[in-house]
């Protein structure tokens, strides 16, 4: 599959993907192979930060508004944020007691999951409910992160042609927001140094 990635990566063509991780494709400069997860996380956390910065995160409805139960703790955090946590596309609405409804999530997240309102009120827990939005959203965008696309996943020719156009177009398409590569590119001299067809 011929594909263009035109920042970075260049014209590439794609092999396929190796132990359901790594994706891998002839460039210019030789082999490159790219972790999907690592790709899929920078281009998450790019889309956020970047969506934030600019305009605030959309929401997207939910088909089915969702009923999340909560603890009083866990109540007690929602509602510090509530504010925080509409302005980047929740619609969320109490439904009595220490239960809540979800009727909209950032696009980001593209699907709800049964546990997302939970796991991301523990991430809000480890901030300072008066901390600035600006470190909420950090921890809110690396959060968002581990939706990626995981190690294991199995991609079709299509999936990885996408992935890999985009990352030629990210802001660092290099690192994953938690410092890992992305990509590791093998030359042709190095590997035809592996091979010993060169002095």
């Amino acid at each position: 599959l011929l594909g263009d990635a035109k920042r970075d990566i260049g014209p590439f063509y794609i092999f396929g993907q190796m132990n359901k991780t790594y994706i891998l494709a002839e460039v210019a400069k030789g082999l490159l192979i790219v972790d999907q997860h690592a790709a899929q996380e920078r281009l998450f956390y790019e889309k956020f930060m970047n969506a934030y910065k600019e305009k605030g995160v959309t929401g997207q409805k939910l088909i089915t508004p969702v009923v999340v139960q909560m603890t009083p703790a866990e109540h007690t955090i929602l509602n510090a944020n509530r504010t925080y946590l509409e302005s980047i596309g929740f619609e969320i609405e109490d439904y009595g007691g220490n239960s809540l409804l979800v009727r909209s999530i950032p696009f980001v997240f593209e699907r709800y999951n049964k546990d997302l309102m939970l796991d991301l009120i523990k991430e809000l827990s480890k901030v300072d409910p008066k901390a600035v939005d600006d470190i909420k959203q950090e921890r809110i965008a690396r959060f968002a992160c581990r939706k990626a696309i995981k190690a294991g996943d199995i991609l079709s020719r299509a999936d990885m042609d996408k992935l890999l156009k985009a990352l030629g177009t990210a802001d660092n398409p290099y690192s994953c927001p938690h410092g890992r590569p992305t990509m590791l590119n093998i030359t042709i001299p190095e590997l035809e140094k592996k091979f010993r067809r060169t002095g």
